[in-house]
């Protein structure tokens, strides 16, 4: 769901060789298991497919090395994907975002094909995040902090799936309609029968 390199080494406990190390194998998968796995970029892979777009933080001794690996293998990247009732992307779709851009012919329906097509509007950056617009987009949206407000709700009837937000444990479901997930939990989960199963390491 976005964002392989740049791991918080002091918190997590996962050197950046870790994480090149584990994205190499994460890519040799993908590649070889196409009709089964979609990767979905986030706002650092955005940054080392175009380094001049600004990014909060990244490894900036290996930023050459990461790059090309990265722009070696965008075939294989996607900023969002639809299954059944459930909308993938990295940070989420917000009604604030949509509004901020007039994207008012924007649907469940056309919403991935939009994403797909790497609109600009990709890489604004909200209040929440030190940016410049009231609403971060897809890539940078922060449900965890503004959930609140009216304007960050989900516009559409599908179900949401995210991450972009680090949590310290669960998967959180910010409204009672129970229909925003944040996955960011450094856990694995699967959906089956439209319910979210966490997956122990023996699983």
């Amino acid at each position: 769901m976005g964002d392989y390199l740049d791991p918080y080494t002091r918190h997590e406990g996962v050197t950046h060789e870790d994480a090149y190390n584990n994205f190499l194998e994460v890519l040799e998968f993908a590649r070889n298991n196409r009709e089964r796995v979609i990767l979905l970029r986030g706002n650092h892979d955005e940054f080392l497919s175009d380094e001049n777009r600004e990014c909060c933080r990244h490894d900036y001794h290996n930023i050459e090395r990461n790059s090309k690996l990265f722009k070696d293998n965008e075939d294989l990247f996607q900023f969002a994907y639809r299954e059944g009732d459930y909308l993938f992307t990295h940070a989420g779709v917000c009604t604030g975002w949509l509004l901020q851009n007039n994207l008012t012919h924007i649907n469940e329906d056309n919403i991935v094909d939009y994403l797909n097509s790497n609109p600009k509007t990709l890489w604004q950056i909200g209040e929440s995040r030190n940016g410049l617009n009231d609403w971060g987009s897809p890539l940078w949206c922060c449900w965890l902090y503004d959930w609140q407000n009216d304007d960050c709700k989900n516009p559409f009837k599908l179900k949401q799936v995210f991450s972009h937000v680090r949590l310290e444990k669960g998967m959180y479901a910010s409204n009672e309609e129970k229909n925003i997930y944040m996955m960011d939990v450094r856990n694995c989960f699967l959906l089956k029968d439209d319910e979210f199963i966490l997956l122990s390491p023996e699983n």
